[in-house]
C-alpha cells in the first residue's frame, strides 16, 4: 500500500505538456504548478486566498451558487467563462471547488483547443487548486520546524480548507503519511497508507490504530516496513468526530533531526 507522490507520476496529457512548457520545463510537475500559480497569486491576498481576485486573471466573469448535481462546473456563454458551484457545499469544500474550476479556466484561457478534460486534467486541476488555496511557500513556512498533527488543524483554519485538504497538502510537502480511520476502514490517506481495509496494514500499525480509536488523542512509536526498510516511526493520532480518527505517521529520524537542530 505504498503511494507514489505527484512528482513520481508520469504525466502524459497535452495539458500537462502545455503546463510544464509554460513554466519553463522544470524537473517536476510540482515545481511547474508552483511557478504557474505564483503568477496567478501575484497581488492576491493570502491567507486565506482571495479567490475572487484570481477570477479576472483567468477570464472568469462570474462565480455563483446554484442547485446543481455535482460540486461545480465551468461554463462558457456569450459573456465568457463562469463558475457555478453547488449551493449545498460547506465553505471549505466550496473554496476548493472554486479553486479547481479556476484551474480549469486557466487551461481554457491559455489553450482553448485542448481536448476535453480527462482524469489526468482533473488531477492537475486538483494540484493547482491546492497550490492556489495553500501556496507552498506559505505552508512550508508554517511547518518548517517540528511537524506535529496540530499543524494540520492550524493550516485548515488559517487557509479555510478542509482537514483532509490540509492533511494531504502537508503530506506532499513534508513527505509524511496522513490518513483517516473510520471503523475498520481507512477512508482516505496520503503517503504510505491508502484507502482500504485496515486489515491490509501491518500488525503493529493495526495495533496503534486500535488504540487510537479508543482515546481522544495520543502518540506512539512502532517499527514499520516501508520502501527504506524496517525502521522506527512516530505515530500521532487525534479523534476528529465520533468513530473518526486522524493519524500522522513519520520517521522518528525526522523528529530527532529537528530536536538536534
Amino acid at each position: 500500500m505504498v503511494a507514489r507522490s505527484p512528482n513520481s507520476k508520469t504525466w502524459r496529457s497535452r495539458a500537462a505538456q502545455c503546463l510544464t512548457e509554460a513554466a519553463g520545463n522544470p524537473k517536476t510537475m510540482a515545481k511547474a504548478i508552483t511557478s504557474i500559480v505564483s503568477g496567478l497569486l501575484e497581488g492576491v491576498s493570502c491567507p486565506p486566498t482571495d479567490l475572487s481576485a484570481i477570477e479576472k486573471k483567468v477570464s472568469v466573469y462570474s462565480c455563483v451558487a446554484e442547485d446543481i448535481a455535482g460540486s461545480g462546473e465551468l461554463r462558457r456563454d456569450e459573456a465568457g467563462l463562469r463558475i457555478v458551484y453547488s449551493c449545498y457545499l460547506a465553505k471549505p469544500r466550496r473554496r476548493f471547488t472554486i479553486a479547481h474550476e479556476l484551474a480549469h479556466a486557466y487551461f481554457e484561457t491559455c489553450w482553448p483547443d485542448l481536448p476535453r478534460p480527462s482524469k489526468e486534467v482533473e488531477q492537475l486541476c486538483d494540484l493547482m487548486a491546492a497550490e492556489i488555496l495553500m501556496p507552498s511557500s506559505h505552508v512550508l513556512e508554517l511547518i518548517k520546524d517540528e511537524f506535529r498533527l496540530e499543524r494540520i488543524f492550524e493550516i485548515a483554519r488559517t487557509f479555510q480548507v478542509s482537514l483532509s485538504a490540509s492533511a494531504i497538502r502537508c503530506a506532499h510537502l513534508k513527505s509524511v503519511t496522513v490518513f483517516e480511520v473510520n471503523g475498520s476502514k481507512v477512508t482516505w490517506g496520503s503517503g504510505l497508507v491508502r484507502r482500504g481495509s485496515i486489515s491490509k496494514l501491518s500488525e503493529s500499525l493495526q495495533s496503534v490504530i486500535l488504540t487510537s480509536t479508543a482515546v481522544q488523542r495520543g502518540e506512539d512509536q512502532l517499527f514499520f516496513d516501508s520502501e527504506t526498510g524496517l525502521r522506527p516511526w512516530h505515530v500521532e493520532y487525534r479523534a476528529i468526530a465520533k468513530g473518526r480518527t486522524l493519524l500522522l505517521l513519520q520517521p522518528c529520524s525526522a523528529l530527532s533531526k529537528v530536536t538536534d537542530a
